[in-house]
């Protein structure tokens, strides 16, 4: 007994120490949370203020890209806005509305002569409304686009000098261009619903933690939504301030220091973008949690402290060991399975092992795992997962390896470190198994994906750098070249066919000189309308000059080309082109020669060759009667 307690191990002496062990590990716990508490608060302030400059980012973004669109219409009705057009009824309700009808955010679109009259409209109850021109948008020399006010109105008549509609709960607000008719300027004014960026925010932000809004460039609310916010006079005035030194920022309201406000300015239109929380309502959130976090840890120490009193009699280091082997040899019936000691040292492999790696066993035990490295991981991957292991954690992950005869296979891998009863590591198991169909499956499909993506995004990069013929909306001859490289650089990289169409409409001189250029653009607008929605997201259809046009198609052997020809020719002599002349409607008969050209071989042809072989075909095409296709096979020139 006297052994016993020299050597500490007298079990109310030992309830002593455990004990002040315990309130030394709570104190402990009650220093770092009174430490970290600061550096808690500091983190949740810079964490809200990213995100409110995130989220104004993105919703800057979606409202820029809104207004681009208004600003497209107003810009399109403006550009074919004469005389001869309102005078011939260019400008019904009927047609201006098609116009709009798929956008989400314009509830009219109507034409305003100098003295507030409502001349056209998409609605056709707005004709000869009479509004007071200082409600509209003011001209702006600087701008093409003006913003007006948001007025509570369902629509213009809502504001109309004769209104006499009851209030409303619905706002429109008011952008406007200028247009010249006679001499007199006139207006397009486009009726915008707010309710569309408030059902935009509510979904951005379904928990309405925050106050987002459209704001002008004085600072004055245009649109708003979501939670209370601050005073808005006070907002207001510090928002113009700052908007006169930076066009994006961050800042809290002086008079009111719990309101964080993250601004972001247009551009390109007068508006700010404002997103506004309440930085003291997330600050009392995060202390509930610290609150209820703290709670469990100090439940966790105490069930851990009280756990280890009570069993450590019975956990015995040969217990566990024999425990651990029973489970490692079920485990290892049906997967690889290696075990090492405590410095890396191989000391035990199963058959399974041995058969993937084709080593003896005596060629592998006291080896380190380094012997079947491939070289395919950085030294840091390893140093990480020995940091995890050696730290009695177990690790998870994916290896790929290499066996005695130099072929690479991967292994997805967990690796357990076996503690005795104080905690000391005392070897390691690694169990495998094999995936390496699986991640040469995901390599092929993942290629396959890749260049679908390359492919759809070529055309993309070619509308969004303005290679587009202005016409017609297809490419131009630059946007087809750039094109054209690279769909051929990616169908010699992974050996894929390519054909190529040259399209040229016949007798189009004819359309021309009979019904003018106005009627020849029209026809060329219809037949690439028409031919554009026959082909693959992935092919190519571009304009390169006059009433010629060539259709790239990848991955397209001939036989496919030529079933894609024939419809491209069948849709152009479908139906004819309604032609409004000044007596009748006219119907223009358009047909169209096709010359078609494909290869297989596009490692020995080279882009030029291919176009050349078409635009022959369609040579010969022409010369033998016209509304046709004619196709050759391109193949690589003899030596």
């Amino acid at each position: 007994m006297s052994h016993g307690l020299d050597n500490g191990l007298e079990p109310k002496r030992f309830r002593r120490l455990f004990a002040v062990f315990f309130l030394g590990t709570l104190l402990l716990l009650w220093v770092a949370y009174g430490v970290s508490s600061h550096f808690i608060r500091r983190n949740l302030e810079q964490g809200l203020a990213i995100r409110l400059q995130r989220d104004a980012m993105l919703l800057e973004d979606h409202s820029s890209r809104t207004l681009d669109s208004v600003a497209a219409r107003l810009t399109s009705v403006a550009a074919f806005t004469t005389p001869q057009a309102l005078r011939d009824h260019g400008l019904s309700p009927e047609r201006l509305h098609d116009l709009i009808a798929d956008n989400p955010v314009l509830r009219s679109l109507s034409l305003v002569d100098v003295g507030g009259r409502v001349v056209a409209s998409s609605e056709a109850q707005h004709l000869g409304l009479r509004l007071q021109p200082d409600l509209l948008p003011a001209l702006d020399a600087d701008r093409t686009i003006s913003y007006g006010d948001v007025f509570p109105a369902r629509d213009l008549a809502g504001i109309a000098t004769d209104n006499q509609e009851p209030a409303t709960d619905l706002t429109i607000w008011l952008v406007a261009t200028t247009v010249t008719l006679n001499g007199q300027p006139h207006r397009w004014v486009a009726a915008i619903n707010p309710g569309y960026f408030q059902n935009f925010w509510s979904r951005f932000d379904p928990e309405l933690r925050d106050t987002i809004g459209l704001y002008d460039h004085h600072g004055q609310r245009l649109i708003t939504s979501g939670g209370q916010g601050p005073n808005t006079f006070a907002l207001s005035q510090v928002l113009g301030d700052k908007l006169l030194q930076r066009e994006l920022g961050l800042f809290e309201l002086e008079r009111n220091a719990g309101w964080q406000v993250a601004y972001r300015s247009s551009p390109l239109h007068p508006v700010v973008m404002v997103v506004i929380a309440d930085r003291d309502l997330l600050l009392a959130q995060a202390v509930d949690e610290r609150l209820r976090l703290m709670l469990a840890l100090l439940g966790s120490v105490l069930i851990t402290a009280v756990s280890a009193w009570l069993f450590r009699w019975y956990r015995r280091y040969e217990a566990s060991i024999t425990e651990l082997a029973n489970q490692t040899r079920a485990i290892g019936a049906h997967l690889m399975l290696s075990e090492a000691d405590p410095e890396g040292r191989i000391t035990h492999l199963n058959r399974a092992m041995l058969q993937q790696t084709g080593y003896q066993e005596a060629e592998l035990l006291g080896q380190n795992h380094r012997i079947l490295n491939s070289g395919y991981h950085a030294s840091d991957y390893y140093e990480r997962l020995w940091h995890t292991v050696s730290s009695g954690q177990i690790w998870k992950g994916i290896f790929r390896n290499r066996d005695k005869a130099g072929a690479h296979y991967w292994v997805n891998t967990t690796i357990v470190p076996f503690t005795d009863a104080w905690g000391k590591v005392t070897r390691y198991v690694c169990l495998y198994s094999d995936i390496t169909e699986a991640i040469r499956l995901t390599e092929q499909l993942e290629d396959e994906r890749r260049l679908r993506n390359e492919l759809a995004s070529l055309n993309e990069k070619l509308l969004t750098h303005a290679n587009t013929d202005p016409l017609t909306g297809l490419s131009n001859r630059r946007g087809f070249e750039h094109f054209a490289q690279e769909a051929l650089a990616a169908s010699r990289q992974f050996a894929l066919p390519m054909s190529a169409l040259m399209l040229d409409l016949d007798h189009f001189k004819q359309v021309n000189d009979g019904y003018g250029h106005a009627a020849g653009d029209a026809v060329l607008q219809e037949m690439a309308r028409r031919w554009n929605s026959l082909i693959r997201g992935s092919d190519l259809l571009a304009r390169l000059g006059g009433e010629e046009f060539c259709l790239l198609l990848p991955n397209t052997r001939l036989g496919q080309a030529q079933q894609i020809a024939e419809k491209l020719r069948q849709a152009c002599t479908a139906s004819p082109v309604p032609w409004p002349s000044e007596t009748s409607q006219q119907l223009l008969n358009v047909t169209v020669s096709i010359g078609l050209a494909s290869s297989d071989q596009l490692e020995a042809i080279d882009l030029q060759r291919l176009l050349h072989d078409a635009d022959q075909a369609l040579y010969e095409a022409k010369h033998s009667g016209r509304n046709r296709v004619v196709a050759r096979a391109t193949t690589p020139e003899s030596p």
